[in-house]
């Protein structure tokens, strides 16, 4: 019987991984030690957490900045994280004045008493507490967080109905005003795609010259506000998933690594973020 001795996870393959700056292999051996590591999972989630603060302190690049809103700043979940770090530098972050703050607590107490020490060290356990309970308060929102593991889904299971996009009598939704986007997402170019169109006539894409697909999902029905999005081969193997991905009018805005799909044909799966997890549809493109 042999033992498996597992190469330990730095902390730099994980700022990569959250990044999106992992390759397929790398990435796909990433998720699965995720599945069954609760402690990598925990460093997963802290160091989500840390990459927050970084960017809402402007400790990160110009470069790290951009990703960092590109294929970071995709779930809900980190939008919450953000915010509160946001909330925290801008509630602790000292102001260049004439005297210090510790300066200005000695002139109003006198320090060296053992009154006012024992009061200093309890605030001091007090802000220690409330930190520990930031981090491990409702362990279920890092389960939520982690891709689910897709089973294989044969292509002979889809049956989308067999209508071309461009003779598609409703108004499509694509047609439509998009929201405003920040600027540097003017020159990603968008795929449309939509649940009625066949592996055949699906868009085909290359992802050359480019770091990222941004892909508009059109939502036959919207019936939730927030959606899981599964990306697989047609073989049922796993590129990228992403949960809680909020709907923007009838249609989902979603950026995918180019490292992380080659050539070959694709399905993306959209699931129901609510309790009923009903399927929403499933799309097909194609990377030449």
């Amino acid at each position: 019987m042999t033992e498996n001795h597992e190469q330990p996870i730095s902390d730099e393959t994980i700022r990569r991984f959250l990044l999106g700056e992992l390759t397929g292999g790398d990435q796909s051996h990433f998720e699965e030690q995720l599945f069954t590591d609760d402690d990598l999972a925990m460093r997963v989630r802290l160091a989500e957490l840390e990459l927050c603060d970084e960017y809402a302190s402007m400790r990160v690049s110009d470069r790290e900045q951009q990703i960092f809103r590109e294929r970071f700043l995709l779930t809900l979940d980190r939008k919450q994280a953000l915010e509160v770090s946001t909330a925290l530098g801008d509630r602790f972050r000292t102001k260049t004045t004439e005297h210090s703050l510790i300066q200005r607590i000695r002139n109003l107490i006198n320090i060296n008493q053992a009154v006012w020490k024992y009061a200093f060290a309890a605030l001091i356990l007090l802000f220690v507490l409330a930190t520990v309970l930031l981090v491990t308060k409702d362990n279920s929102r890092i389960a939520h967080w982690i891709p689910q593991r897709v089973p294989p889904k044969p292509a002979a299971t889809a049956t989308p109905r067999i209508t071309h996009h461009s003779t598609n009598a409703p108004a499509p939704a694509h047609d439509e005003q998009s929201p405003e986007l920040p600027l540097h997402d003017s020159l990603t170019p968008s795929v449309v795609l939509t649940s009625n169109n066949p592996i055949d006539s699906s868009p085909v894409i290359t992802n050359a010259n480019r770091d990222f697909v941004r892909f508009e999902i059109v939502l036959d029905q919207p019936a939730a506000e927030f959606y899981d999005v599964k990306v697989t081969t047609l073989s049922g193997e796993s590129v990228f998933s992403v949960n809680a991905i909020k709907r923007a009018e009838d249609k989902l805005l979603l950026d995918v690594a180019a490292n992380a799909i080659n050539s070959g044909d694709y399905q993306v799966s959209l699931t129901r973020s609510d309790d009923e997890k009903q399927s929403a549809g499933i799309y097909y493109f194609r990377v030449r």
